[in-house]
């Protein structure tokens, strides 16, 4: 069984009183965090909602092959990874992951030594794999969104081979809809999600212009 841990994770997430466009933000969101859960469902795999959403339990269609878990800041997410050799960690707030880049990810994971891949959007970490896992790779890191440049220089004081994957899209605010948008209008960005979550973010594209633009 391979464990994924997938971190429901968007800065405003938690707030009570938002606005239109973010209550829609915040609606992608939870429509990215579905598609993430969506890609990372391969044969004999265990994905691990790390949320601070309580209701999402409810919102979302389970199968037995999800659990889910609250948190409250990083030391609860590090007390929730398994003591396994083996990491898979996604942020949900990313786009541009398909099937098989996850299934070419964990076939370099079976055949590269002590391997960490990083997933790299802007100055941050979205995706972070490896076949050694050592809890010191998030040493000095207490917050999220994990800073790239930190958790690099706790990789190299481990001694990772270390690869970088980008060209990944990080949906971080209300701010980003319009660019989310462009970013999905390109026909190679349909193998980063299904027809029917492509066609749930086009409706909240066109309500968000509704009311923007």
């Amino acid at each position: 069984m391979k464990d994924f841990y997938l971190i429901d994770y968007l800065s405003y997430i938690e707030q009570d009183n938002k606005n239109d466009a973010e209550q829609i933000a915040n609606n992608i969101h939870n429509i990215l965090l579905c598609n993430n859960i969506d890609i990372l469902t391969l044969e004999s795999t265990q994905i691990n909602i790390i949320t601070k959403n309580y209701d999402l339990q409810n919102k979302i269609n389970l199968n037995k092959n999800l659990e889910f878990f609250n948190y409250e800041n990083f030391t609860d997410i590090l007390a929730h990874i398994k003591e396994n050799l083996k990491l898979s960690l996604i942020m949900s707030n990313v786009v541009g992951i398909s099937k098989e880049d996850i299934e070419k990810y964990l076939m370099l994971m079976q055949y590269e030594e002590d391997l960490l891949l990083l997933g790299k959007t802007e100055d941050t970490v979205s995706i972070i794999m490896t076949n050694n896992y050592n809890p010191t790779l998030f040493n000095n890191i207490s917050i999220l969104p994990i800073q790239y440049d930190v958790i690099l220089q706790n990789a190299n004081l481990l001694n990772y081979k270390i690869e970088i994957v980008q060209n990944y899209f990080k949906f971080s605010n209300s701010e980003d809809i319009l660019n989310l948008n462009q970013f999905l209008s390109n026909k190679e960005s349909k193998k980063f999600c299904p027809d029917y979550i492509y066609d749930e973010l086009t409706n909240l594209f066109i309500e968000y212009k509704k009311i923007t633009l």
